[in-house]
């Protein structure tokens, strides 16, 4: 199956699709004042964008981002290996988003169910650890999964 972006966050069909055209604008670097022009441009909707990729669909937490709003602020405002904080991480898209684009975070919720699912979503698990769990899932289980 192929997955609709690497972990660079690059659209991988191209031409025409606003949301090649997204990435390409946030892909690049600018200064202060060109980014403020940059935010004026972007149209916020993000009207058929692919929004439940990853671990962004684990829970309907409610209030939460889609991922290109958090994006946005990442790509543009920050470097790559630096750290990005969330003081209200809700259920982690923030956190999910600066895993993917190579940058550090920190998330903080006061909700308990809140800081739970950011834990789900932002925690990797070993190859080793998730080749088990698949090899000792039944094809009944499988299929709930799907």
């Amino acid at each position: 199956m192929k997955m609709l972006y690497d972990t660079k966050q690059t659209a991988l069909f191209e031409g025409g699709n606003p949301e090649y055209e997204y990435k390409a604008l946030i892909n690049k670097r600018y200064n202060f004042p060109e980014v403020v022009e940059i935010l004026s441009e972007i149209d916020w909707d993000f009207k058929d964008f692919s929004t439940q990729y990853l671990t962004h669909t684990f829970h309907s937490y409610p209030a939460r981002f889609i991922p290109q709003i958090p994006l946005t602020f990442i790509k543009l405002f920050t470097e790559e290996r630096g750290i990005v904080l969330d003081p209200f991480c809700g259920c982690g898209t923030t956190l999910v988003e600066s895993f993917l684009n190579n940058r550090n975070s920190i998330g903080n919720d006061f909700n308990p169910l809140a800081a739970l699912i950011s834990k789900v979503k932002t925690t990797l698990i070993e190859d080793t650890q998730f080749r088990y769990w698949i090899l000792s899932l039944t094809e009944e289980e499988i299929k709930e999964c799907v």
